[in-house]
């Protein structure tokens, strides 16, 4: 019987979020489905672009929370 995977199951395989026996079926079962392997190397390429991604706000952005913030302290707002 063929064991059918969701791409969730495949998300926590390349990010190693499986049970020992869980990582193992999809591991045996992508030595047979060319497919399924495809998707894994597929997932694993984004995960490394994604750990590669250095997000930084822009000036402007960093100018309203700053604006905001002397704001709220020079009104006294509280909650």
């Amino acid at each position: 019987m063929t064991k059918t995977f969701t791409k969730n199951d495949l998300v926590r395989f390349v990010y190693k979020e499986l049970s020992e026996e869980e990582h193992n079926q999809i591991k045996n079962s992508a030595i047979q489905d060319p497919e399924l392997e495809d998707s894994i190397k597929e997932l694993e390429a984004t995960r490394d672009s994604l750990n590669n991604v250095v997000a930084s706000p822009s000036q402007r952005s960093i100018d309203n929370i700053l604006a905001f913030s002397r704001d709220y302290e020079a009104t006294g707002v509280s909650e």
